[in-house]
């Protein structure tokens, strides 16, 4: 497993060598891209290009005729929606351990809030704790976002571990969604399509702040132009994933199937195109 190391010294990752291989491939790994070990974390980092199995990669790469390199260095890809729900799909039939994270997910933001809808309160008080209760989704959301993307990467989804990176950056994690909670919860109770583009612009952001260890300010503006970046046809699918989550969050078990589904599509799109 490898860091990749930015020009921040920021360490991106970790990584297992196939999940590198194919970021070789797709150039979005450069042959001076610098990778640290992380089972020597106190050693140099190294080239990529100095790595043994990736060197041989490199120079497979740099034999291809031109027209099949730069087909191996694809422009922005677009994905469409119905492509990341069933890879969504087939990633929750291999892997159903992820029906956990998405039940905590429910359990402490969207049974509240589905409770909340048909409760015979007073407006003002059911309209402070559901955003008591999409704060505490935010952070939900988080651990389910780090969780996928750890699978993503070929990482083993370790509840302590996931726990640990939350503990790291907790503070920022509670900024974040006590910004991003309160705005997002006004935006779903009064018009419900801007909360969702709220949401669409900030889903991001609890993985800037734990993976790429980016303050919550830094966060938003990066996450915000990094979105610029993927283009408005991405931009359209990860609203499509997140609609597809809040229309049917009222009816609250179809999201232990449905979450999981999403946010495998929401993780491809962030660590295959956000920062290629």
């Amino acid at each position: 497993m490898f860091y990749i190391v930015d020009e921040q010294q920021r360490k991106i990752g970790p990584y297992d060598l196939v999940t590198l291989i194919k970021k070789l491939r797709n150039g979005k790994l450069s042959a001076e891209a610098l990778l640290q070990n992380i089972e020597d974390p106190f050693g140099d980092p190294i080239m990529a290009q100095h790595h043994p199995m990736l060197r041989e990669v490199f120079e497979e790469v740099q034999a291809l005729p031109e027209h099949e390199e730069r087909a191996a260095s694809p422009a922005m890809r677009s994905y469409s929606l119905v492509f990341l729900l069933k890879q969504g799909l087939e990633n929750l039939l291999s892997s159903q351990s992820l029906l956990l994270y998405a039940s905590g997910f429910v359990l402490v933001c969207a049974a509240p809030l589905s409770a909340l809808i048909w409760a015979k309160i007073a407006l003002p008080l059911k309209f402070t704790a559901s955003i008591v209760c999409v704060i505490a989704g935010m952070l939900a959301l988080s651990y389910c976002l780090i969780a996928h993307l750890r699978q993503h990467r070929g990482q083993p989804l370790d509840s302590g571990l996931i726990l640990q990176t939350m503990k790291e950056h907790r503070i920022s994690l509670l900024k974040m969604a006590a910004l991003i909670g309160c705005i997002a919860a006004i935006g779903l109770w009064f018009i419900i399509i801007p909360g969702i583009f709220i949401i669409t612009f900030t889903i991001f952001t609890p993985l800037l702040i734990t993976d790429q260890k980016l303050s919550v300010a830094n966060a938003l503006v990066i996450g915000r132009k990094r979105m610029q970046h993927i283009g408005w046809d991405n931009i359209g699918v990860i609203f499509g994933l997140i609609t597809i989550n809040v229309v049917l969050a009222p009816l609250v078990l179809p999201l232990v199937f449905t979450l999981p589904m999403t946010l495998t599509g929401l993780i491809t799109i962030y660590d295959e195109q956000m920062f290629a």
